[in-house]
């Protein structure tokens, strides 16, 4: 039976990649590759500094199976609860 009390979970962007990047036995410097941006240039989106770009979920959508809109959605899940946070 499903909890219908319990939060519901918010993920960022990083803790999904890193799962992505260790069920598929890569490292952060294979994605760098994959998607042609260096490992400074990402470090942003997965601390949530920085939102994510269409451009970026399309790059993440060509190496991971999730689609573009699955990187996009869940980015602004993320950053929409941490906006409820800090108005609370």
């Amino acid at each position: 039976m499903k909890n219908e009390y319990l939060a519901p979970e918010v993920i960022s962007l990083g803790d999904k990649v890193i799962e992505l990047l260790s069920n598929n036995g890569m490292v952060l410097d294979d994605l760098s590759r994959e998607i042609g941006l260096s490992n400074e240039r990402l470090v942003p989106f997965f601390m949530g500094s920085e939102e994510v770009t269409q451009d970026f979920a399309e790059k993440l959508a060509k190496v991971f199976s999730p689609p573009a809109d699955f990187w996009l959605e869940l980015d602004k899940k993320y950053h929409e609860s941490l906006k409820n946070v800090a108005t609370q």
